[in-house]
């Protein structure tokens, strides 16, 4: 295990740096929900969206990071 790879502060950046990918409403609406533990429902009332559009940005989010994540594995980059 490479350390450096490892280290809180890089997950941190790559996370950072997926997330800005993002469009603004996915991102805000992914780390409210999965890094701040806020219910889907309060989420889509502060974005002024129904809850069902809500639950669809956080899983475009959500696959956008899984498939990156993949893309890395496959190349054989662990980070």
């Amino acid at each position: 295990m490479d350390e450096l790879k490892d280290s809180p502060d890089v997950v941190w950046t790559g996370l950072l740096v997926l997330l800005d990918q993002l469009p603004l409403d996915a991102r805000v609406a992914f780390l409210l929900s999965e890094v701040f533990d806020m219910r889907v429902d309060d989420v889509a009332a502060l974005l002024r969206c129904d809850a069902r559009h809500c639950r669809d940005l956080v899983e475009q989010a959500r696959s956008h990071i899984q498939s990156v994540r993949h893309e890395h594995n496959v190349r054989g980059d662990k980070s």
